[in-house]
């Protein structure tokens, strides 16, 4: 069976970010799409990945279940395209910053400029 990628990524980040609507606006689409994608993996995989009785959706035991599939699918899938970059000789790299909140935004500007160089 075949997944989208986009229906994939709406789920992760869906839980990621805890409701259809943060995901959304994360991933710059409508909410209806990311209901939409949801609702058409489930369809592919057969069962509910989210509980819509309440506010917030909730993962199912289903959806815990294959989330950590998901995530390693979408892993392997970015790994892909830095071998395909890498073997078609073109290279793009990338750099992955975590920050603190506490972190005062004169000093992320400095380490910015660093690395423009």
């Amino acid at each position: 069976m075949r997944y989208s990628p986009e229906a994939l990524i709406a789920f992760v980040e869906t839980v990621s970010c805890g409701s259809f609507s943060a995901a959304a606006r994360r991933l710059r689409k409508s909410q209806s799409t990311i209901s939409i994608a949801i609702a058409h993996l489930e369809a592919d995989l057969g069962f509910s990945l989210f509980d819509r009785s309440s506010r917030q959706p909730v993962l199912t035991e289903e959806g815990k279940r294959v989330l950590s599939y998901v995530q390693a699918i979408l892993s392997a899938s970015d790994r892909l395209d830095e071998v395909a970059l890498t073997l078609s000789g073109e290279t793009e790299a990338r750099l992955t910053f975590v920050l603190s909140d506490t972190l005062h935004p004169d000093s992320l500007e400095e380490l910015m400029a660093q690395f423009d160089r």
